[in-house]
Formats: structure tokens, C-alpha cells, sequence
């Protein structure tokens, strides 16, 4: 066979087999399942509510007929470097004043340049908006946290900002820095209110009650169901399904959402007209509101409405580096807070260097987050504790946000937060945080994450999600599923799209099948027609034609063969700040890479060596402060990996050289190696209840200066596909031409702890040189499919497919080895030949 005739045969076929599934030929079969019953699907929500004024009214600007109040007027004056909070203060409670008395409200501006604040400035009144002149033109500085210029708060992590919407008589300003225990930040109820009549079911958009002549079109009230005792609500926002009905509700384990804590459940609508007793919504129920449950209709009190902030930059003075010792003990170095909101938005504002949260949004209803960039100034400031926080809200919606920080959770859901969104956004770090304490009916679309976060919450406070929860078009970048493509956790929700990760159960499910839909995801997913659900279920809403499928590039696979280059922010000659970096992170059957970032040494580093970031199939972080250290490229068989490091000593038993299997779980794991004690820091995180300690390389197998080999071997067929590794070592001063297994080290099992909800496996080498800790980490993935024969040369491995094919073209192309089909040196029309006949016979 010729050439030609190749190209022609498998790769065209394939290729135009492939794109007729990627590139959006057809609708997707979720969209279409979804299109006829938009308001009750049972796996996708529709969120086309969500936003400021449920979408259909653009965001106020400037420009929109409200009052301007300059803050210069007050005596603000950018880049003079005086402190003008009090004066900022004065400007907004004026500004205030005059939005009351404004038909539409007013804008508070500030004009291009820095502005110095040491504290928190509140917003309280209706219609008022904050303005810069651009993000790159306007910055607001603080230079102290919430704890150090608003009050001692045990729970800055996650409550409050600098630039703080919220009613009066929730929070305001207060004398001095008192120590205080609690915050009135959470939604409140009072008068009118009125009792449901009849049954209304998901999806339903009428209500009758009782006595409607005290409520208004217009009107944003509550609609409030009892946790029953019998648990039946709860069941139905778990989905009333498999999953729902299998999972026993325990004390220790749901106490946060049980009836005897959470004794109501509630979402917001806005009355769009009402007649005799008879309410209509302008939006459908997200739940039912059954008779057995006491439906109420409940008034919300002590709101702020028709509020937000746009173009400038909020920059923190903090000078620590964030890691988990940190974790809920932050300052409060926190952007935007909107607490009990009503429309409310943020838009083209850049966070930088905040800690505990940019984006706090904890009671919000039509809130639209738009064009956000979070970020650092430096390296040293990229970990922090939340990019965004959505809790206890309905109908946000976060779009076109770039997260350029390592965040340890994410894109935050949490609380009995419903109808929510993220669109179009990318996050260099983070995961999608579902953290507990029933989020219910939101989605994830046309999101690009580098999944290296871990999703939180309490221990008792539930599963990390209710039903109803979408990721459509999403990609991993290569670097894992957890919570992102993991259909068992997720009852009666949708994967559409979810690519670049495998996806499938975990070993931990809490109960049976979870009716989850996954459509076109996987290694080897496509991008799916919509591309975007929350885009296309608001054309569908309104009417409108659906937005085009997607037109980026050539049809796409997440093969050994593609490239992924993420760029971490340092460069050739940036000082880490004390950071240990080198890390080797990659898939080992050449799926997908990720580069992760060390924190865990205090010891003075020195210029970045090889830029941090990741290209082709291995990503190594490195610095020239410590040379005691080299390794040659991962070897892959389809069965083992082999690598070989090659390092100085760092001593014998009081610190020497261990390798570390860790689950990132919940920071649990097997460890392997010398430990001192059981609590050790690795990635800047601490690790604490070791399950099991074995011995040390033997200490007479090298002395404090000599280099030596280890070669690590992960059988990813062994223990029943749980995988097992083994180290050998050679001391090369001594001579050592040939790898000694090490006795301790050798065949153990790579199967992390079962922790929910997940069971990512790390394994990682710890080289300890008296003065700094360096760390190589390798990112496993147990679930990999492995070649089913010779010819099985493309993900997804296991099957004999036009992947294949593609994949030999290819090499043959480039003339790569893998091509000398025939073995005789020389890559010819031949090889070609002998792969097609083999290729034709199939596996044996």
C-alpha cells in the first residue's frame, strides 16, 4: 500500500469520522433531552435566570443617566501617596444620600491614578455604584487586612471585603478593632408573608396561596419549604432518585443540613404578575413546594439592591505567602463582599494578592460577576484560600474570569446556592469546589481549569452536592478528574464535554447508581454543540436563534501527541522567595500534564533555572540553589514506567531520601521512607495521620555526600489495576554499575486511602539537604487503560480505533521510530504496508 493510499484511507476516514463528533456537526443529545422540558430536566438546571436583572438589562455604567460624584470632591487624590480612607468614606455615604433621591441612582468615580486605604469601605445604600476609569488605570491599595484595621474575626477566610455591600444593620463600620464572634450576613425574613394552598412542582412557574393582595408585581419574596423529618425533602433535592434514596443521612456525617440544624429550605423568585391569589414568577420553581413540606411564601428584610463595582483594580499590601497552615486563619486581605444583594455586580476588576476570598457573594440573588482577573503581583502571593465564594445565593452568574492564582479551592458552590453559573472562564489553579451544605441545580460551562485544588467543607455538613448540577464543555488541561468528572458524586447531573480526564466512578460512592449523563467526555471528549449551556438555555428562554458551535481549530484529541504549555508566572532569572521546585508532573501514558508549585522551605532560593510551566509531556520546575540533583526522562512500556533520579545524599536516618505515596484526598495517605515524627510538610501543605510507616533505605547503603541512583517502577497492571512501585538504588561513588531493590520499597501498592470524594494517588520523592526540602511529584492515575497490543499506539488505549491509525500517520510523518513498522532501520512505504495488515487483523 502507498503512502497516498494511507493518507487517503484510515487518516481521511478517521480524521473526517472524528470530526463529524468534535466539531459540533449535530446537537448534542443532553441539548436536546434538555430543550424539551427546560424548566424541570431532570440532570440539567437551567440557569438562564441567572445575572443582574436576570440577564435582560445590561449593567449600569456611567453612561446609563444616573448622578456622578467624583471622589476627588471630597478631598480623594490619586498617587500622592496619603491615606484617604476617611475621605473615600465620606464620598461614598454622600454618593448615597444621593442615589436614594435619583430616579435611576448614582456613580461614585474615581479618577485614573492609586488611591491608599487602611480599612474597609461599606456601601449601604440602594443604586449606588463604584466607578474607576479602567482596571489598568484606577487602583484602590489597602494596606491593612479586615483583623487589623475592622475587628478580631476567627473567620476572615471567607466573610467580608474591603469593598463591603451590605445593608447597615447588618455590618458597618465599628470603633476601633474590637474582637467580635459572629457576622448578621446571612438572609433574613419578615413580613408580609402568605401560605401555599396547593402543590407546586419543580419547574412550575404559579403558586396560590392564602392571601396575595400584599404582594406586587415585581416583588422578590422567598419561597420556603420545612426539612421534613422524613427526610423527603432532603431526598428531593438529592434528586429522588438511586442515589438519593440509597444514601443513609447520619449525624456525624450530614449534621449541617439535617432538619434538626437547617430546619427550612428556600430559594427567591421576582413576581412577574399576580391575580386574585393566584402568583406567577418570572422564573420556574428550582423545587417542589409540596403541601407535606408547609410551603410558605416569606419576605427578605434588610437587603441592599441594585449595587456593584467596576473598572479598577483592588490591591492588597500582603506580604505573607499563603499555604494550608493558613487555611482559615487569614487576615482578611479580601476584595468585593455582597452579603443579603439583590442585583448586584462586579465587573472588569482585576484582585491582586488578596487571601482569604476576591469575590465573596455570600446571600446574593441576580448577581452578575464579569471580566474578573485575579492574580498576584508575585510568584510568592499566587496561593491563597478562595478565588470566588458563592454561598447561599440564586441566579449568580460568574462569566469571562481568569484566574491566575493557585487558590486551594476554587470555583466555589456552596450553602443552598441554586440556579448559579460559571461561564467562559479559565482557572490556573483551583477545582470546582462543591462545598457542601446542599448546593443544588447549578453549572460549570466552557471552562478551562488546571485541576489542582481540592474541594472543602466540614466533615458533617453532607455530600458535596445536591441534584441537578452541570459541567458542560469543560477541559481539564491534562491534569485530572477529581470533581470535575466524577458522575457518581454527582446525583441526577450531567458531564457534557468534560475532556482532557477520564472519567467514571471513584471506590468511594456514598450510594448506588447516580443517574448522573455523561455524554462526550473522557480522555478523548468533544467539545459539545451548544458549547456554551448557559448562553444557549438564555437564547432558548427568550427565543433566539442558538449560539454557533464551536469553531476552534481543527478537530481535537487529548492524545500522547498534543502540547500543553502553562505558563506559571515566573521566568528565567525571578527569585521563588524560598520556594523548592523541582517537579516532574505527567500522565504516563502521555494523556496530560500538569505542573503543581512547592511551598514548603523557608530556605533563601535562588533564580529560576527552567522556566516553571509545562511543555510537551513533562514539566520540571528547577532552581541552581541546590545542583545535588538530575534525572533522566520517564520510559514508558505500556506496562512499567521506570525513571531515574540521580541525587546527593542528604544524610541517613535524621534526614535522608524518602518517597512519599500520599492520597490529596484529604491530605491521608501511605508514606513511604524515613519520617521523623508524623506530621511533615509537603507542598505547603501538612500532612498528619500516616496509615503506614515503613524503614528507610538502608542507612549503610550510601554516607552524607555521595550521589547516588533511585529508580522508580510503577506496574499499573498490578494488585487488580490498583498498581504497585518499586524502588531500586545504585551508588554511583561507590561504583555500583547495577539497581539493588530496595527491601522496603519493593512491590508495594500504590492505592491511596478511600477518602471521598476522591482518590487521586501522588507519589513523590523528598530529598531533604539539612538547609532545604526538594521534592519531585508525579501525578498517577490508577484508571489508566493500557494498549491492548502492538498496534494499540493512541489513547484510549485498550481498543484498536482510528486514533491509531492517526497516531501512526503521524509518526510516520515525522519519521519517528515507532513508524519502522518492519524493524530494518528505515521507515519506508513497507512499514506502512505492515501496519495496515496488522491493523486489519486486529488484536489477537
Amino acid at each position: 500500500m502507498s503512502r497516498n493510499r494511507l493518507r487517503s484511507g484510515i487518516l481521511t476516514s478517521a480524521v473526517l469520522s472524528l470530526c463529524a463528533v468534535n466539531c459540533g456537526a449535530q446537537l448534542s443529545a443532553a441539548w436536546q433531552s434538555y430543550a424539551a422540558n427546560p424548566d424541570a430536566h431532570p440532570n440539567i438546571p437551567n440557569v438562564s435566570y441567572a445575572g443582574y436583572e436576570s440577564g435582560t438589562s445590561p449593567l449600569p455604567t456611567t453612561a446609563d443617566g444616573r448622578m456622578i460624584v467624583n471622589v476627588s470632591t471630597f478631598g480623594a487624590s490619586p498617587d500622592d501617596g496619603i491615606d484617604d480612607t476617611e475621605q473615600i468614606r465620606n464620598a461614598v455615604a454622600i454618593a448615597g444620600a444621593f442615589s436614594a433621591s435619583h430616579a435611576i441612582g448614582a456613580a461614585l468615580v474615581f479618577e485614573p491614578g492609586e488611591y491608599i486605604l487602611s480599612g474597609p469601605v461599606f456601601v449601604h445604600s440602594d443604586k449606588l455604584i463604584l466607578a474607576g476609569a479602567g482596571r489598568d488605570q484606577t487602583t484602590l491599595r489597602f494596606t491593612k487586612s479586615l483583623d487589623e484595621s475592622h475587628a478580631h474575626y476567627p473567620f476572615w477566610g471567607y466573610s467580608g471585603g474591603m469593598i463591603w455591600f451590605i445593608h447597615p444593620s447588618r455590618e458597618t463600620y465599628r470603633t476601633g478593632v474590637p474582637t467580635i464572634t459572629s457576622l448578621s450576613t446571612s438572609w433574613s425574613t419578615g413580613s408580609p408573608s402568605s401560605s401555599l394552598t396547593s402543590t407546586a412542582l419543580l419547574g412550575d412557574r404559579q403558586i396560590t396561596v392564602s392571601n396575595a393582595s400584599q404582594f406586587s408585581q415585581g416583588d422578590y419574596v422567598f419561597i420556603q419549604v420545612d426539612n421534613d423529618d422524613d427526610l423527603s425533602t432532603l431526598r428531593h433535592l438529592f434528586g429522588d432518585g438511586v442515589w438519593a434514596n440509597g444514601y443513609t443521612f447520619t449525624a456525624q456525617n450530614d449534621d449541617a443540613i439535617l432538619p434538626s440544624t437547617r430546619s427550612v429550605i428556600r430559594s427567591m423568585y421576582r413576581i412577574q404578575s399576580k391575580s386574585g391569589n393566584t402568583i406567577t414568577f418570572e422564573e420556574p420553581l428550582k423545587f417542589d413546594a409540596r403541601m407535606a413540606w408547609s410551603p410558605q411564601v416569606r419576605t427578605p428584610t434588610n437587603v441592599l439592591r441594585n449595587v456593584g463595582i467596576r473598572d479598577l483594580t483592588i490591591r492588597m499590601d500582603r506580604t505573607y505567602t499563603w499555604t494550608d497552615a493558613n487555611h482559615n486563619l487569614e487576615p482578611g486581605y479580601n476584595g468585593v463582599c455582597m452579603n443579603a444583594v439583590i442585583n448586584g455586580f462586579v465587573e472588569n476588576v482585576a484582585f491582586r494578592n488578596t487571601d482569604g476570598v476576591a469575590v465573596n457573594v455570600n446571600g446574593g440573588k441576580h448577581i452578575t460577576i464579569r471580566d474578573v482577573d485575579i492574580g498576584a503581583d508575585t510568584e510568592a502571593l499566587r496561593t491563597m484560600h478562595h478565588a470566588f465564594f458563592i454561598a447561599n445565593s440564586f441566579d449568580a452568574l460568574i462569566e469571562d474570569f481568569v484566574v491566575d492564582a493557585i487558590p486551594r479551592h476554587g470555583l466555589y458552590f456552596g450553602g443552598l446556592t441554586m440556579g448559579s453559573v460559571y461561564s467562559r472562564g479559565i482557572a490556573m489553579g483551583g477545582t470546582f469546589d462543591y462545598h457542601k451544605i446542599l448546593p443544588y441545580a447549578n453549572a460549570i460551562t466552557e471552562v478551562s481549569i488546571v485541576n489542582t485544588g481540592r474541594a472543602g467543607g466540614d466533615s458533617d455538613s453532607g455530600p458535596p452536592m445536591g441534584a441537578r448540577h452541570a459541567h458542560w464543555n469543560v477541559d481539564t488541561l491534562g491534569t485530572g478528574g477529581r470533581m470535575v468528572a466524577q458522575p457518581d458524586i454527582m446525583p441526577r447531573g450531567a458531564l457534557v464535554g468534560v475532556r482532557c480526564t477520564p472519567t467514571g466512578q471513584t471506590l468511594n460512592t456514598f450510594a448506588g447508581e447516580s443517574e448522573a449523563v455523561v455524554e462526550g467526555s473522557g480522555r478523548d471528549g468533544f467539545t459539545p454543540n451548544p458549547p456554551n449551556l448557559y448562553e444557549a438555555q438564555f437564547a432558548l428562554r427568550l427565543g433566539n436563534p442558538l449560539p454557533p458551535a464551536s469553531t476552534d481549530g481543527p478537530c481535537e484529541s487529548c492524545g500522547p501527541d498534543d502540547v500543553y504549555t502553562f505558563n506559571f508566572g515566573a521566568q528565567l532569572g525571578q527569585d521563588l522567595g524560598g520556594q523548592d521546585n523541582w517537579v516532574l508532573s505527567r500522565d504516563f501514558t502521555g494523556a496530560g500534564v500538569v505542573a503543581s508549585m512547592q511551598v514548603d522551605s523557608s530556605h533563601p532560593s535562588g533564580p529560576v533555572v527552567t522556566p516553571i510551566g509545562v511543555q510537551g509531556r513533562e514539566g520540571i520546575y528547577s532552581r541552581q540553589n541546590n545542583p545535588d540533583f538530575g534525572f533522566t526522562p520517564p520510559n514508558y512500556d505500556g506496562q512499567n514506567v521506570e525513571i531515574t533520579f540521580d541525587l546527593r545524599s542528604g544524610g541517613s536516618t535524621g534526614s535522608g531520601d524518602a518517597l512519599l505515596i500520599v492520597n490529596n484526598a484529604y491530605e491521608e495517605g501511605i508514606q513511604f521512607g524515613i519520617v521523623n515524627n508524623t506530621t511533615f510538610l509537603v507542598r505547603g501543605g501538612r500532612f498528619s495521620s500516616i496509615l503506614q510507616e515503613t524503614t528507610s533505605i538502608p542507612s549503610g547503603w550510601y554516607s552524607r555526600g555521595e550521589w547516588a541512583q533511585l529508580r522508580l517502577t510503577l506496574d499499573f497492571t498490578a494488585n487488580s489495576g490498583l498498581g504497585s512501585c518499586t524502588v531500586a538504588f545504585k551508588n554511583l561513588s561507590r561504583g555500583e554499575t547495577s539497581f539493588t531493590n530496595v527491601p522496603a520499597f519493593t512491590n508495594l501498592s500504590m492505592e491511596g486511602v478511600v477518602v471521598y470524594p476522591e482518590t487521586w494517588d501522588r507519589i513523590e520523592f523528598r530529598m531533604d539537604d539539612e538547609a532545604a526540602l526538594t521534592n519531585i511529584a508525579i501525578n498517577v492515575d490508577p484508571s489508566d487503560d493500557f494498549a491492548c497490543c502492538e498496534m494499540d499506539l493512541a489513547e484510549p488505549f485498550g481498543t484498536l480505533d482510528f486514533l491509531d491509525a492517526v497516531r501512526f500517520y503521524q509518526a510516520y510523518e515525522a519519521g519517528e521510530t515507532v513508524a519502522d513498522w518492519n524493524g530494518d532501520g528505515n521507515i519506508t512505504p513497507d512499514d506502512a504496508v505492515a501496519y495496515q495488515t496488522a491493523f486489519e487483523a486486529g488484536c489477537p
